[in-house]
């Protein structure tokens, strides 16, 4: 097999087959993942108050941190149901970034914003955790927790 190769015909199938390799490679589409759901471990419950400060029902829910290698940095972070009165308090451990953001909520209503919930919360390893939210005394009982890596 080796003799076959090292005449000036063998030479030449090895070196078509290399182009079209290369071709085939450079036709493809370049990769790109989908965005990256993490749940956040423990789930937030509580109480939450409206703008007149009366009490609502008491819900309990889980958080979503959403990532996206296209927008490195950016996490956005959904509430499990509609009205998710529910901040997010993350801490990014690779930067020391802190910062604090609404819950948006997925699938979104047509009338919800879609930059609900986003945070610039750097590359890294993120912890957070979420209370409940709202004018007068809203009620946390159990505050939701996560951590995740954000590209």
């Amino acid at each position: 097999m080796t003799e076959s190769l090292r005449t000036p015909t063998g030479r030449r199938y090895c070196a078509g087959i290399a182009i079209l390799g290369i071709l085939s490679l450079a036709g493809a589409p370049a990769a790109s993942a989908a965005p990256t759901d993490s749940v956040l471990a423990i789930p937030i419950a509580g109480v939450a108050t409206g703008v007149t400060g009366l009490y609502g029902e008491a819900f309990s829910q889980f958080i979503t941190a959403r990532t996206d290698t296209d927008t490195p940095g950016i996490t956005q972070f959904l509430g499990g149901q509609r009205g998710c009165a529910c901040v997010v308090h993350w801490r990014n451990l690779s930067t020391g970034l802190t910062g604090d953001t609404f819950a948006g909520f997925d699938p979104s209503p047509v009338w919800a914003s879609p930059t609900a919930g986003i945070a610039a919360t750097g590359s890294g390893v993120l912890v957070a955790t979420a209370t409940v939210s709202g004018a007068g005394l809203p009620i946390t009982a159990l505050p939701g927790a996560g951590v995740w890596t954000v590209p």
